[in-house]
């Protein structure tokens, strides 16, 4: 959200990787862990989430035959379908950031106590954006 289309997708990438580690700049990584950002692009919302269903057997996945709302009205229950490829996406693409940060545990006692033993605590947080619809070139 911090880059237009007309920036290259190699400076974007730079740019959001730069205003993350900048904003996370204060809290201390755990000992030889990085910051890990991942992206996927899908083509619209609706593609960005899977069709929700009733998991009537509790195995917390979609089985044939389950209930299932028919968002697109295809006749079967779709998956989230990402775009191929490891991109910020193109215009009017969605794109889901998801960031996991290795949050050090700053008293080995409190990170026992609350069950991060191992000095590390799992952050992590998803956003999901739409690119611009339109790019216009500079003139």
């Amino acid at each position: 959200a911090t880059a237009t289309l007309e920036t290259k997708e190699s400076e974007r990438t730079a740019i959001m990787r730069a205003s993350i580690a900048k904003s996370m700049g204060e809290f201390g990584t755990a000992p030889g862990r990085s910051i890990d950002i991942s992206t996927t692009v899908y083509r619209d919302f609706s593609t960005a989430f899977p069709e929700t269903f009733t998991d009537a057997n509790g195995n917390k996945q979609y089985d044939k035959g389950e209930p299932y709302v028919d968002r697109n009205k295809n006749g079967m229950w779709d998956n989230a379908t990402p775009v191929a490829g490891n991109t910020l996406g193109g215009p009017g693409d969605v794109v889901s950031y998801t960031v996991k940060f290795p949050k050090r545990v700053l008293f080995g006692f409190v990170g026992s106590a609350i069950g991060y033993g191992s000095g590390v605590i799992p952050l992590s947080a998803s956003t999901v954006v739409r690119n611009e619809a339109v790019v216009t070139s500079a003139s």
